[in-house]
């Protein structure tokens, strides 16, 4: 697609994707059924089956049965926290990441800390290794394993877990067991919000997993093939998130709302891989624990604890990667309790917020668009 002619499109070069145009076009002539049933189906199909022995999982008919279910419409997750209610994704979305260490951080006293301490960082770190290991030991498709993310993100097991971490001290990798640690995520994935004049409000997401996919295009498509399975099943036996045939892999890809008194908050999300649940803990505490706006939380310094779910990796040390707006001091505290800090560029900490806020003061609607990625924040 990007190397027909031999060498990558250069700067200011017109690009052209006659085969993408095509797919386009008749995906809007015959919709839905022409990637599921029709040629797109057809060429895949053949695709599949030229692979052989490389590994390809496909015998036919896949596109069709999906094809024939019903949509799933549900229920979001959601939690109360301090008087504002949560929405998020649900499994197998591993969301409910993010709502499991709010249940966490909701037992400490956190809007009498100085936000960007190392208090406050050290806290949210330590409910991120353990929401991350529950999500690594015990997630995969409910339909399968029959796992209920409604346990881990209720007010009893926050409280549990809050009460495991030390203001002290940091929880070794050995403490946390086996789940506790997996490498980054590195992807493609694109998000936005969006609130029109009658109300209506959309947090969306959606990625190719690595950045060119699986790397693999559908011949006379130009459609590049995400490898969302591939990065996300594991291969250990009996483990709930094991791949399987029509079962589907837990994923990074996460969105979220709040609701105040009944009535439309704020709409968010990132991109980032493993980093999405940890970077929506810090803004929207930012913005419910400290009154900060959207574009004030999108820009405050942020951190990663490294690393998060993925398959790759296992044995890799655990790591809080901060940016360099962290205030050494802060830095230094985080040494003394145990954590292995490293300090990176400013803007460099990952992420691309995009942020909706309704200020309950005048009714206007407020923007936040992450300078850490491409983004605009656009009212009209």
């Amino acid at each position: 697609v990007f190397l027909s002619s031999g060498q990558a499109p250069k700067a200011g070069e017109r690009f052209r994707a006659p085969d993408l145009a095509k797919t386009l076009m008749e995906f809007g002539r015959f919709g839905a059924e022409y990637i599921y049933k029709g040629t797109f189906a057809e060429r895949f199909y053949r695709l599949s089956d030229e692979a052989g022995e490389s590994g390809s999982t496909f015998s036919g008919g896949e596109f069709d049965r999906f094809y024939r279910q019903p949509p799933v419409f549900y229920t979001p997750l959601s939690i109360d926290y301090r008087g504002n209610t949560i929405y998020q994704t649900a499994p197998v979305s591993q969301g409910f990441l993010m709502l499991e260490q709010m249940k966490i951080i909701e037992n400490f006293d956190l809007p009498s800390l100085e936000p960007g301490s190392s208090e406050v960082i050290h806290l949210m770190a330590e409910a991120k290794k353990l929401a991350f290991r529950d999500r690594n030991l015990y997630a995969g498709d409910p339909l399968f394993s029959g796992f209920n993310a409604h346990e881990f993100i209720s007010a009893g097991h926050g409280q549990r877990l809050a009460s495991v971490i030390d203001s002290a001290k940091v929880i070794s990798k050995a403490e946390l067991g086996p789940g506790g640690v997996g490498p980054e995520n590195q992807g493609d994935t694109a998000s936005f919000v969006a609130v029109d004049c009658e109300g209506n409000a959309c947090s969306f997401i959606h990625s190719n997993a690595f950045s060119f996919g699986s790397g693999v295009v559908v011949p006379g498509t130009g459609v590049i093939l995400n490898n969302r399975a591939g990065r996300s099943f594991v291969l250990e036996k009996d483990h709930p998130n094991c791949v399987s045939p029509g079962k589907k892999p837990m994923h990074t890809l996460n969105c979220y709302m709040v609701f105040a008194d009944g009535d439309f908050f704020i709409a968010g999300g990132t991109p980032g891989g493993d980093g999405q649940p940890q970077w929506n803990m810090q803004m929207l505490s930012l913005m419910l624990d400290h009154g900060y706006g959207p574009q004030e939380a999108c820009d405050f310094p942020r951190w990663l604890s490294f690393p998060g779910t993925d398959v790759l990796h296992l044995d890799r040390s655990l790591e809080l990667r901060v940016e360099s707006g962290v205030l050494p001091e802060t830095v230094l505290s985080l040494t003394k309790l145990g954590h292995t800090v490293r300090t990176i560029r400013p803007w460099a900490g990952g992420g691309g917020a995009q942020i909706i806020m309704l200020d309950p003061d005048s009714g206007l609607l407020m923007g936040g668009s992450d300078r850490r990625l491409e983004g605009l924040a656009l009212g009209f």
